[in-house]
């Protein structure tokens, strides 16, 4: 391992970050090979602008070791087929490294059906490259592991068969046949069932006679009411008066009757008067 001190990071950010051709660059990118940052592009821009400059490089200085290390690299990228001029290595472009993804390769295989589909088995871990699993659309797959590109199998699980005795298959066999051929006889016929609805409708009637009868229970509540009116009476005697008021009451009674013969012998006088006159 090396020092972390000499670790450096391995993209940039772009001079200008609100320039409108880079900006529309980078949305035909996300649309073509189904980015989802725009980190990931200049994680990829940046990787490619190192292969360039190494090429340009080569070609000021000439020197023949670097320049094979460099062809034998991008011919197991797949970026070419076989030893080229250097001017060609220039003249590749970034769509080119872009077609080595690990996302844009499983979709063009017919392994998924969308861009969007390939990226989510990479990042659900379900693409294995030979023997690996790659959670990585950004992942330059060389020409050697084109071919061991795989999705991840799904492990059946044996299914447990219970192994029963032939005695108890039998039994069970014959259990069946006895409730299929006791299945019709509890099932009643259709006649049955509308003789059990006339016995109802039948029946019915008895229940309104019974509903009559109360009438007769009515008419002799009136008999109660009469001994119920006879009740005040008996208050009324119970409620003694004193002796003093009774004789007070009886004098009163004595002196409206002894009134009553000096108004009539008014009344009277005149009467008698004018007989005599005649």
């Amino acid at each position: 391992m090396g020092d972390p001190k000499k670790l450096r990071r391995k993209w940039k950010r772009p001079r200008k970050t609100f320039n409108t051709a880079r900006i529309a660059a980078d949305k035909e990118l996300k649309k073509n090979y189904g980015f989802r940052r725009k980190k990931e592009i200049w994680k990829l821009d940046y990787a490619f602008k190192h292969l360039m400059r190494r090429a340009r490089k080569i070609l000021a200085t000439k020197d023949k070791e670097a320049e094979e290390i460099l062809m034998n690299k991008l011919i197991k990228m797949g970026l070419i087929e076989k030893k080229v001029h250097i001017d060609e290595i220039l003249s590749m472009s970034f769509e080119d490294l872009c077609e080595r993804r690990l996302q844009t390769i499983l979709f063009k295989k017919g392994l998924a059906t969308t861009l969007k589909q390939a990226r989510q088995f990479i990042a659900h871990k379900k693409v294995r490259v030979g023997e690996k699993m790659v959670n990585q659309p950004n992942y330059l797959v060389l020409k050697d592991e084109e071919d061991k590109i795989k999705l991840k199998e799904k492990i059946k699980k044996p299914k447990v068969v219970e192994k029963v005795p032939e005695g108890e298959n039998t039994d069970t066999g014959s259990e069946k046949g006895a409730k299929i051929n006791e299945a019709p006889a509890t099932e009643k016929p259709v006649e049955e069932f509308k003789e059990a609805k006339t016995e109802e409708v039948k029946e019915e009637p008895k229940e309104t006679k019974t509903k009559e009868d109360k009438p007769k229970e009515m008419k002799e509540e009136p008999k109660e009411t009469e001994t119920k009116e006879d009740k005040p009476k008996e208050t009324e005697t119970k409620e003694d008066k004193p002796v003093e008021e009774v004789k007070e009451e009886t004098k009163k009674k004595e002196d409206v009757k002894e009134d009553k013969p000096v108004e009539e012998m008014k009344d009277t006088k005149p009467e008698e008067s004018v007989e005599e006159k005649k």
